[in-house]
């Protein structure tokens, strides 16, 4: 079986592109791992404590971003590896009663963790879940901009000086951060070519574009999909 990761900000969004899978499939096609009711983010996951933001705290300080080669040598990715093969052990029975081509799972903070997962999981599809349009930015994004731990001495007093003189809003260096994980991201996954789609959720709430958006998807997951279904969705969901 195949892992697909869904790598969002872990908000509505991200929930939004669960539901729509869980309305088109059954557990025999593509199998959702045991996840919480309310927020959808894989239980194991949970168990293995992968998510914690101390965890990700400790990853960033380590390396500096999320574009990174593992160093065998090193206490906190020989931790994150040994949470990670925990967590696949965890679902070894799971994955055993189901004749499913794919298995998914939702965990937040995936993005910030891709080189482990593509050592434990170097089959591994990636959706991006993300969304052009912000409101708002509270995530994790927003919590690593006031503690900055993990910046470099010089970084820190930059961003000090840009926050008393006002050189830029809260707001913009959450943005600036959130898309340096995002670029980040990307080069990791095309410098070791592993196969991803972009899904905009911008155009999920939009009913002209909702179907094309949820056909590519599919396409990309590589499983069939009930028209009739498919088409009646946006009324169930939006």
């Amino acid at each position: 079986m195949i892992p697909i990761l869904f790598c969002g900000q872990g908000g509505n969004r991200t929930r939004l592109v669960i539901k729509i899978l869980e309305n088109i499939y059954s557990n025999k096609e593509l199998l959702l791992l045991n996840s919480s009711y309310d927020t959808k983010d894989c239980l194991s996951l949970r168990i293995s404590g992968v998510h914690t933001f101390e965890n990700l705290d400790n990853v960033l300080k380590e390396h500096g971003g999320v574009n990174f080669k593992i160093d065998n040598n090193c206490p906190i990715d020989i931790e994150q590896l040994d949470r990670l093969t925990k967590f696949k052990k965890e679902i070894e029975y799971e994955l055993s009663t189901s004749n499913a081509k794919y298995f998914y799972f939702k965990e937040p903070y995936i993005r910030y963790l891709l080189p482990y997962f593509h050592r434990v999981f170097p089959n591994m599809k990636v959706v991006y879940i993300d969304r052009l349009v912000y409101n708002d930015i509270e995530h994790y994004e927003s919590r690593t901009i006031k503690n900055y731990k993990y910046k470099s001495k010089l970084d820190k007093w930059i961003t000090l000086i840009s926050n008393r003189l006002n050189l830029k809003s809260e707001y913009q260096r959450k943005l600036d951060f959130s898309n340096k994980i995002k670029k980040e991201c990307f080069e990791y996954l095309n410098k070791h070519e592993i196969k991803y789609h972009i899904i905009n959720t911008d155009n999920l709430i939009k009913k002209e574009l909702f179907e094309k958006t949820v056909r590519e998807l599919f396409v990309f997951i590589n499983v069939e999909y009930d028209l009739y279904k498919l088409s009646n969705l946006y009324s169930l969901i939006i």
